[in-house]
């Protein structure tokens, strides 16, 4: 199965995956912050003027990863051009400028041919660092001079979902360009050394390419607006594990599980190995079923879908979980619930998501996870639309899928509040006994098993059974399609005549 959750439930929308990861990356967004100085004219003292069509700014930035550093190093090759006009009796000139640049920049140097100029930090905050670029010589009317100015990105370590990663496992950056407000051009490259699967995660890069020592090299071309581009890179090592088993108890079976977690970012592992082994037992105890699923069950850190968007992967066949680097506890306790919740319980995309979000919400709530349930926003509600509908997985996440995942859920907790959770469990109990929804009225022996995992019919059929309180009518609002409605109008005809003819038979047991 495949996941990404708000809180416990799978997905919320946007990129990323790596869900989480771009909005932590959009703080990082560049402000747009770039200031010239102001002109002086020859010979006098700095003119009070606003500078910012006189002075212009922009550059070609080349991100070069190097995790033999733990850095992005960043060379910015701008050229500053004096836009003022002179006048009969004075020339206008510059000797300086300010820039804005990722925060958390160091080891600033500022080069150019004929000249000495300097860079100094001016001021830091969470979103950009603003730098002061002394010239060095002063720029005249219709003058421009080339600057070349590298720094630094080193990684800051800390939290693992922090939007800057250089490491052997993994790389991830935020990616800027450089110009002056409404200034064009300008171009970004980014190169990420051989060994690493790139993906692009944000923003549009019109060249890709493999260099002579293995390189991938990500171009732009040239950028019409700079000050709006922002991109977002990642790139997943070679792999090299630190595994480590843990066998956990779930619902009295034994579980042997494997935790992979990147050699470079062992505290991953701890944290999803103490995780899985308070979330296993916890689901076998919401659910009122042992582990189901096949062993050993082995959680693999990874980028995964930094693409579709996806936080986590699940092969239930395989037991195999590709869980983001960047995802929450929430996410993983949501794939771990389809250990119990796959195609084998029910056929309805829909159900399995459904019962596998609101079993992780409670599970999540079990362990002490905060909660954070799917709401149905204006957005989802626009895209409402029977959830027997609702299509297979595709390449791309869809409002459609993002409507459908909360809808489940919210169509399994509503019939849980009806019956309460001893309903729905033991709905979930006989489904995973392949147990049918109509067994002797008189006791007796256990008939008529399913011979597969039922579809929406017999699903309805099983939560009726038992909870005892009607449910066709969530049914009717968010499950069938309009040509399917006809359906549980028979089958209502068909149980009240079942009915007739049972009491009709009395002690007799119907065959």
């Amino acid at each position: 199965m495949n996941g990404r959750v708000r809180g416990p439930r799978v997905r919320a929308t946007a990129l990323l995956a790596i869900a989480a990861l771009l909005a932590i990356a959009a703080l990082l967004a560049p402000p747009g912050l770039v200031l010239p100085g102001l002109p002086a004219p020859l010979g006098g003292p700095p003119a009070a003027a606003a500078a910012s069509p006189d002075l212009t700014i922009v550059g070609d930035a080349r991100y070069v990863v190097q995790p033999e550093h733990d850095r992005v190093r960043v060379v910015v090759d701008l050229t500053v051009t004096n836009r003022r006009a002179e006048t009969v009796i004075r020339r206008y000139w510059f000797d300086r400028g300010y820039l804005a640049v990722p925060p958390g920049s160091t080891a600033f140097s500022l080069t150019a041919d004929g000249a000495s100029p300097s860079v100094r930090v001016v001021s830091r905050s969470k979103a950009y660092s603003l730098i002061e670029l002394r010239f060095g010589s002063r720029v005249y009317s219709g003058r421009s001079l080339k600057l070349r100015l590298a720094f630094s990105l080193p990684d800051p370590g800390g939290s693992p979902v922090r939007p800057l990663r250089v490491g052997d496992s993994l790389v991830a950056l935020p990616v800027w360009a450089f110009a002056s407000d409404g200034t064009s051009g300008g171009t970004v490259s980014v190169v990420v050394p051989a060994g690493y699967a790139v993906e692009v995660v944000a923003g549009r890069f019109a060249q890709r390419a493999i260099s002579s020592t293995g390189a991938t090299v990500l171009r732009t071309g040239r950028l019409s607006k700079p000050l709006s581009f922002f991109g977002y890179v990642v790139g997943e090592g070679p792999g090299a594990y630190a595994e480590r088993s843990l066998t956990v108890d779930a619902g009295g079976v034994p579980v042997a599980v494997n935790v992979r977690a990147w050699q470079d970012d062992p505290a991953w592992g701890e944290r999803v190995g103490a995780l899985v082994e308070r979330a296993l037992p916890a689901l076998a105890g919401i659910t009122g079923i042992p582990y189901r699923g096949p062993q050993p069950l082995v959680l693999t850190e990874s980028v995964a879908g930094s693409l579709d968007g996806l936080a986590a992967r699940f092969d239930v066949a395989g037991a195999r979980l590709e869980v983001a680097y960047s995802a929450s506890d929430a996410v993983v306790v949501r794939e771990l619930a389809h250990a119990w919740f796959n195609g084998e319980l029910a056929a309805e995309r829909w159900a399995v998501e459904g019962f596998a979000g609101l079993a992780a919400e409670w599970a999540a709530a079990a362990i002490g996870l905060e909660v954070i349930p799917g709401e149905l926003s204006d957005e989802l509600v626009a895209a409402r639309y029977p959830l027997n509908d609702w299509a297979p997985p595709g390449p791309q996440r869809t409002i459609q899928d993002d409507y459908a995942e909360v809808a489940a859920v919210e169509l399994v907790r509503q019939r849980a509040r009806r019956e309460g959770e001893v309903g729905l469990r033991a709905a979930w109990a006989a489904l995973a006994e392949r147990r049918s929804a109509y067994q002797p009225r008189h006791g007796g022996a256990t008939v008529d098993g399913l011979s597969g995992p039922p579809d929406w019919r017999g699903l309805l059929d099983a939560i009726e059974a038992a909870g005892g309180a009607p449910a066709d009518d969530l049914w009717r609002e968010w499950v069938v399609r309009p040509d399917q409605a006809s359906a549980l109008a028979t089958r209502a005809t068909a149980r009240a005549e079942l009915d007739r003819v049972a009491t009709v038979a009395g002690e007799w047991e119907l065959p």
